[in-house]
């Protein structure tokens, strides 16, 4: 690994390189540059050999004496700097990050699957990835990141990175719907009886959606995730509908019935108002 980062380190180009390769095709020696510019050949040895950055200042005169614009050269070195700090940033990953991301297994496989994590990636690039999602800059802070913003928390989570990822998960699937009816709950209250009845008569999952899409409420399926007393989890889309989650996907039909029933009902008294976690300990009584 540390080979393979070495490696790209030495492909990632300092505005310098392009400097020297520019004087070499225009037969211009440093001395002159530094005539034309009124920059010191000490300073411009520096900057030829990648030792010094590129400034405002400097690009602007290297505008010109060479006719390339200063925010072609100013370009370079931004991304110089940006491909230098995911480097460090990449290979300063703590053990503490690698070991959260063996307690993440089971989600990241299944992010894979559904293509929203990179399935070649190594373990350094999948921290990255994940960071990404979680919209944390270290894992580590994964669970402090949602504790502040959910009901009903569990009394004790066996692994609450697995946890509030999951959670992480529901919130970066929902960012990404658009189009949804807005959630109007004086129609799902119409329609709760109705809903029961198709519920009861273990109605074609597609046509429960069909009709809960009806009312503003997008329902997805996502696996039963072991160690987790996670049932579902209801939040608001940028189109003020409800994205609906339940865990429960693989199990028998009656079950997965009885909490999406119970869900509904939560969301259709007015006991979730943005975001409502609902967990095996924590049902409606």
């Amino acid at each position: 690994m540390k080979q393979k980062n070495n490696e790209a380190l030495y492909t990632i180009t300092h505005p310098g390189t392009t400097l020297k390769q520019l004087l070499n095709q225009k037969n211009m020696s440093q001395r002159e540059l530094a005539v034309r510019t009124g920059l010191t050949e000490a300073y411009l040895s520096s900057l030829i050999n990648c030792k010094k950055p590129l400034s405002v200042g400097t690009a602007k005169k290297i505008e010109y004496a060479l006719g390339y614009t200063a925010e072609g050269w100013l370009t370079i070195q931004a991304q110089h700097d940006l491909a230098i700090y995911n480097f460090e940033e990449l290979n300063n990953i703590t053990l503490k990050e690698r070991n959260i991301l063996k307690k993440l297994e089971q989600l990241t496989l299944f992010m894979q699957e559904k293509e929203l994590l990179t399935k070649t990636g190594d373990p350094l690039s999948l921290v990255i990835e994940l960071r990404q999602k979680m919209k944390v800059a270290n894992l580590t802070a994964i669970p402090e990141s949602f504790q502040a913003v959910i009901f009903d928390k569990p009394n004790k989570i066996i692994n609450p990175y697995l946890y509030y990822s999951c959670l992480g998960l529901c919130e970066y699937i929902t960012s990404q719907i658009t189009g949804s009816i807005p959630f109007d709950q004086e129609k799902l209250q119409v329609e709760l009886p109705s809903f029961e009845a198709l519920l009861a008569s273990n109605a074609d999952l597609k046509a429960i959606k069909n009709n809960l899409n009806d009312c503003g409420i997008r329902l997805l399926c996502l696996p039963r995730f072991s160690e987790l007393k996670l049932e579902g989890y209801a939040t608001m889309t940028v189109d003020e509908a409800y994205a609906l989650f339940i865990f429960e996907q693989g199990a028998n039909l009656a079950k997965f019935n009885n909490i999406l029933s119970r869900c509904i009902k939560s969301i259709a008294t007015g006991k979730v108002i943005s975001k409502r976690v609902f967990n095996r300990r924590n049902r409606e009584k």
